[in-house]
This record gives structure tokens, C-alpha cells and sequence, in this order.
């Protein structure tokens, strides 16, 4: 059962600094309640009971908490709005997070949830492949759009080929006549 915060609390009158210095020997230095109470009489002359510091103990630990919650989120957001900037940074953002996650483990002393870790970095590397498939179809389809500029240019400076495309012959014609011209004895013909 967790003591209940008074609203007169001596603790919650304390100027910002001892406070601060109250927050820090708690949460991150981890002293026992009476030594906390201790250390309050012996540096701001405050006389304290040590079961009066559990409620701000938890205070802190529960705003700590919230502000760890709302930087994530801020850092979670970033990686989304970077990751729809530019969609091609998507392997180094999700590697940049499961790092994040790492570190943020290991300060804080959790046990580290090596499946969750997994799962992000063979999303990773999908996206990562995903990115490399994307970049050879565009290379693929920039290099056929050469190939057929390239062609036309090609099959342009051809007079023969003008003087089958302009001549009077029905479409069919045209093509059989162009389809040998081009494709020599590769071409079958017209399958009707």
C-alpha cells in the first residue's frame, strides 16, 4: 500500500534546489529513506520523517517516468516524419531506433527484450532489401528508357525503314515489312 502525498507536505514547500538535490539522492543515488532524511536535516536544516519521503519518492519516479514516455514519443515521431521524408533512410532510422533501445535498456538496467530487438532488425533489413529492390527497378527502368530513346533514334535515321512506315500499305503490311526489317530472321510474323 503506497502513503498517501498531504497537501501540507514540508517536502512539497522545499525551494527548486533542495528539491532537485532530495529528487537526486533518491532516484539516482539510491540512499535509504533515512539516510535521505538524514542528508535533509544535515544540508537544509528540514527534519523530515524517512516514511514521509516514500509519496515524493514515487512523485519523482512517476514524472520521471511520463518525461521518459514523452521523449520516446518525440523520438518515435521523428524517426515516422524522417522515415516518410525520405523513405530510402528507412534501414538506418530502424537501425539508429533498435540502438536507441539498446542504450536505453542498458541505463536503465531493464532486461533487455532481445525478441522485440530481432523483430525491429529483420524489419530492418526488409526494409533495407526492400530499398535495394526499389533502387535496381529504377536503375532497370531508367536504362530501358534509354534503350528504346536510343532506338527510336536508331530506327529514325533508318530511310528504309521511313520509306515502310510513310508507304500507302495497310497496317499489317507495315508491320510484317518493319518486323523483318528489324528483327530480321528472329521474326515469325503476324499470329493471327
Amino acid at each position: 500500500m503506497s502513503a498517501k502525498k498531504r497537501s501540507d507536505s514540508v517536502l512539497d514547500k522545499l525551494p527548486p534546489h533542495q528539491q532537485t538535490a532530495l529528487e537526486q539522492w533518491l532516484c539516482e543515488e539510491n540512499v535509504s529513506y533515512k539516510d535521505a532524511a538524514a542528508r535533509l536535516h544535515q544540508d537544509f536544516n528540514v527534519k523530515v520523517a524517512p516514511s514521509s519521503l516514500v509519496p515524493f519518492f514515487q512523485s519523482c519516479q512517476q514524472r520521471r517516468m511520463l518525461d521518459r514516455i514523452a521523449a520516446s514519443s518525440t523520438k518515435a515521431n521523428l524517426v515516422v516524419a524522417k522515415l516518410k521524408a525520405n523513405p530510402a533512410q528507412t534501414y538506418e532510422a530502424l537501425m539508429g531506433a533498435v540502438g536507441q533501445l539498446a542504450f536505453e535498456a542498458a541505463l536503465s538496467d531493464q532486461k533487455l527484450d532481445v525478441e522485440t530487438l530481432t523483430h525491429l532488425a529483420n524489419l530492418a533489413i526488409s526494409g533495407r532489401t526492400l530499398t535495394l529492390k526499389e533502387q535496381e527497378l529504377s536503375l532497370k527502368r531508367s536504362k530501358y528508357q534509354r534503350d528504346t530513346c536510343e532506338l527510336f533514334l536508331k530506327w529514325f535515321d533508318d530511310q528504309q525503314l521511313k520509306a515502310i512506315a510513310s508507304a500507302p500499305s495497310s497496317n499489317a503490311e507495315k508491320i510484317e515489312l518493319l518486323g523483318k526489317k528489324l528483327f530480321a530472321e528472329d521474326w515469325e510474323g503476324i499470329k493471327s
